[in-house]
């Protein structure tokens, strides 16, 4: 179990990633959690901005945080924020390395329904 220091810094780091995403009327909210994983609870592209590759850029910089600290990142896609379909955002998460948390496969410690393990890292 973390104890509540090393929460702190990797609340820290993660709200200073944020930081350095929302920038251009985007909007990023991540958060830390238990099992060694981050939970992106929301990436919000404005809409003149879509279709020129500002989320996959904001995804990049994501993943790259995670695997540089070993960390997992999970999700569940939505339409709350202005995304056009569920079945979009699946398949935009599935081309930076996220899988469908289900299956034999399924993680039952999280509720998250998509997960992306970090690269070069195991299950």
């Amino acid at each position: 179990m973390k104890n509540f220091k090393t929460y702190l810094l990797e609340y820290k780091e993660l709200d200073d990633l944020e930081g350095s995403l929302n920038k251009s009327g985007t909007s990023v909210s991540l958060s830390p959690a238990r099992n060694n994983s981050i939970v992106l609870n929301k990436i919000v592209v404005p809409p003149e901005e879509r279709g020129k590759g500002t989320g996959s850029s904001i995804m990049k910089k994501i993943t790259d945080h995670a695997d540089a600290h070993g960390k997992r990142i999970l999700l569940t896609p939505s339409d709350n924020f202005g995304a056009s379909s569920v079945g979009r955002l699946k398949k935009f998460y599935k081309k930076h390395g996220f899988v469908s948390n289900s299956g034999k496969n399924k993680d039952f410690t999280i509720s998250h329904t998509m997960i992306r393990h970090p690269a070069g890292g195991t299950k």
